[in-house]
């Protein structure tokens, strides 16, 4: 016989109820202060919270719903095998019980963070009939989510009959990385994992908002990420490599329409690519080309532009052009480096198309960094941090002004001299630049007039920042990046792009 009236909800029905009425003890301070002014047994604070849950309840996954809504309990605490639904009685008797009933509880979440398991029950392996076994010992993981992250354990299955690892996202055979067709969790980074959420909300950040991967994780961690109360530092952060990794692996099997297999990184494999620069170095090399395969491409010269579905309706400032294109005679697939490089100065533009295109900012394997000496198409002997090939070393560690060979001073790439010319170009294209706002929102607005007709015969020529025309510097890496997303026209679309 049920000792209190709560006791006779169904398991499940019961384990909500409790779950919400700790999180609702704000609530019940209300309730508390509302009896003691009025002399009232039961407030209306507490009748809608019940009402509130009575709908919850009954939205229960199956059978948990039906459970509740029939009144049907197979618990033995239940009176005569019958239930009855949520009460004020009730819940006042639960809040009581959990000693909720007074002024100074304060409201708290409860949330369990339940470890993640295997993405498969059994082996994944076709006509495998083992079990998996976990082993003795695991690690943990940082859990992301669009509003919050937690630590949580992580259990690997083995089977034990093929000795296959099983991950939550994945299954590794023969060195083989094999996906699971929607995963609930992705593996973004060493000890970290993202849930599906996360991976919609920065595909629609980057696909219709333009925001670049760097500026998400910043602005995550800066909203969502758990803060350390004696360091006051995020305990964990979300980097650009983890987004892009997540944005690679969240989207490709959408894309593709099957699921991700990623190689394993063989001598077999690596003689594929003979002396091809691109060649994998290691596991995410892997992942990149691997994804860029299912990107439909369009080849010029030695580069590629990939192009993103369902990108076409994007539209902002930073990455709406008129459509350029080479002279008949240039720009050929045999060229050489340099000698695209030159053809960029002679490219047509034709101001009746516009060419749409998204760039994924933080994603430096999609760009190509080059020299910052004008005229010099080599790649960066420091690809991350550098500014000069290997043959312009002599300038490191000098004045980034072109022609000023003083030593820089140890806080800039700047000489005395220079130190506040470095620091208006800082301030207006180094990486925390702050681009003019209004300029840009001026020519959106003119790209949406143009694609809907309105203003096709007016002249228009987006602002510019400028330079000072006669300075020249080497105080950022100049880059070749790939617009993606061409639809008005069937070659590959690139731009130098030297700040300053």
């Amino acid at each position: 016989m049920a000792k209190f009236p709560w006791e006779r909800l169904p398991l499940a029905s019961l384990a909500l109820t409790v779950v919400a009425v700790i999180e609702a003890a704000q609530l019940f301070k209300l309730d508390y202060k509302h009896r003691n002014a009025t002399s009232r047994r039961e407030t209306i604070w507490v009748t809608h919270f019940r009402r509130h849950l009575d709908q919850k309840l009954r939205k229960l996954p199956a059978p948990f719903g039906n459970e509740y809504a029939c009144g049907v309990q197979q618990s033995p605490l239940a009176l005569n095998g019958d239930s009855f639904l949520l009460s004020d009685r009730m819940l006042y008797s639960l809040a009581e019980h959990l000693g909720l009933l007074q002024d100074t509880v304060h409201a708290q979440e409860l949330h369990v963070p339940v470890p993640l398991v295997p993405g498969a029950i059994d082996c994944p392996t076709a006509n495998c009939t083992g079990c998996l076994r976990k082993e003795s010992e695991h690690g943990k993981a940082w859990v992301f989510d669009s509003v919050s992250a937690y630590e949580t354990p992580v259990y690997t299955g083995t089977c034990n009959i093929c000795k296959i690892d099983v991950y939550p996202d994945r299954y590794i055979k023969d060195r083989e990385e094999h996906y699971f067709p929607n995963p609930p969790v992705l593996q973004i980074g060493r000890g970290k994992y993202a849930r599906q959420s996360l991976g919609k909300n920065l595909t629609s950040h980057v696909y219709h908002a333009h925001i670049p991967l760097f500026t998400f994780g910043k602005h995550w961690t800066a909203t969502h990420a758990p803060y350390n109360p004696i360091t006051r530092k995020p305990e964990i952060t979300l980097q650009p490599y983890n987004l892009w990794r997540l944005f690679i692996l969240y989207n490709i099997p959408t894309i593709s329409g099957s699921s991700l297999i990623i190689p394993a990184l063989t001598e077999e494999l690596l003689a594929e690519y003979e002396d091809d620069p691109d060649a994998p170095n290691n596991r995410g090399d892997v992942l990149l080309n691997t994804s860029l395969a299912v990107f439909p491409q369009i080849p010029h010269g030695s580069y590629y532009t990939y192009i993103v579905p369902n990108t076409s309706d994007h539209r902002c400032s930073e990455c709406s052009h008129f459509h350029r294109k080479f002279p008949s005679e240039q720009g050929k697939e045999e060229w050489s480096d340099e000698q695209l490089l030159q053809a960029h100065k002679s490219v047509i533009t034709d101001r009746s198309k516009i060419i749409q295109a998204i760039v994924i900012d933080g994603n430096e394997n999609l760009g190509h960094k080059i020299c910052s000496v004008s005229g010099c198409p080599a790649p960066l002997l420091d690809y991350r941090e550098g500014r000069f090939c290997s043959n312009h070393l002599e300038y490191e560690g000098k004045c980034g002004v072109a022609g000023c060979l003083q030593d820089a001073l140890d806080t800039m790439p700047a000489c005395e001299e220079h130190r506040e010319l470095y620091q208006e170009f800082e301030s207006r294209f180094g990486r925390d630049r702050s681009r003019t706002l209004h300029a840009g929102q001026r020519r959106m607005k003119r790209v949406l007039q143009i694609q809907a007709g309105e203003a096709e015969a007016l002249p228009w020529e987006p602002p510019v920042e400028r330079w000072h025309p006669e300075v020249q510097h080497y105080w950022q890496a100049r880059h070749i990046i790939g617009l993606t997303t061409v639809p008005y026209t069937d070659m590959a679309v690139y731009r130098i792009r030297s700040y300053g």
